[in-house]
């Protein structure tokens, strides 16, 4: 027990270091899974929830929803752009914004796109076509393509219009913009696929 206690009394300086740099280790070791471990799970979790989003798995029906809605309310997507006609035509107003918007240049760039975009869902009917024209271009809304036709709504001035033998002042929306493209993007996709009419 002598030896004992004289080989630490010798070597205290050394021991009490190894023992002072253990605690430190153990401390900051601590310290580090309290603070980022959690995170690091919490953040691998919240990846795996977005990867397990239903949208993927419930796309169909997010499709027949936002359908149902354009079918139910047509009023609410375009309501002076388009001429009462069977199948709905652009009217002066929407031709014009047609043309204001660059939609022949916009369509010739991007019709491609977005009809295999329309062809992925499958259409069955003209109206299948002209709903999914609608969806293929509410989906594109975010991608950079749309940024200058998304500009020009912004700063688009107010218009005369006459609502129910009224003349009003009237906002074009991204809506109108949308209904106005989805027009002759139907057209196009109906040209190609002439089974369907």
């Amino acid at each position: 027990m002598d030896a004992i206690v004289t080989f630490l009394m010798e070597r205290w300086p050394v021991l009490s270091f190894v023992v002072a740099a253990s605690v430190v280790t153990f401390l900051i070791t601590k310290w580090y899974y309290n603070r980022f471990v959690p995170t690091e799970k919490k953040t691998e979790k919240n990846e795996k929830q977005l990867e397990d989003l239903p949208c993927a798995q419930h796309e169909k029906q997010i499709y027949s929803i936002r359908d149902f809605l354009y079918a139910k309310y047509p009023k609410a997507f375009g309501p002076y752009m388009m001429q009462k006609k069977s199948p709905c035509q652009l009217s002066e107003e929407g031709e014009h914004i047609f043309e204001e918007i660059g939609g022949g240049s916009f369509l010739e760039a991007n019709g491609q796109r977005l009809m295999e975009e329309m062809e992925r869902k499958g259409p069955q009917t003209p109206f299948d076509v002209e709903l999914f024209a609608r969806t293929a271009l509410f989906d594109m809304l975010s991608d950079p393509t749309f940024n200058g036709i998304k500009r020009w709504v912004y700063d688009a001035p107010m218009r005369k219009q006459i609502i129910d033998g009224v003349e009003k002042e009237y906002v074009v929306t991204i809506e109108d913009v949308v209904f106005v493209l989805s027009i002759p993007l139907r057209d196009l996709y109906l040209k190609f696929h002439p089974e369907l009419v």
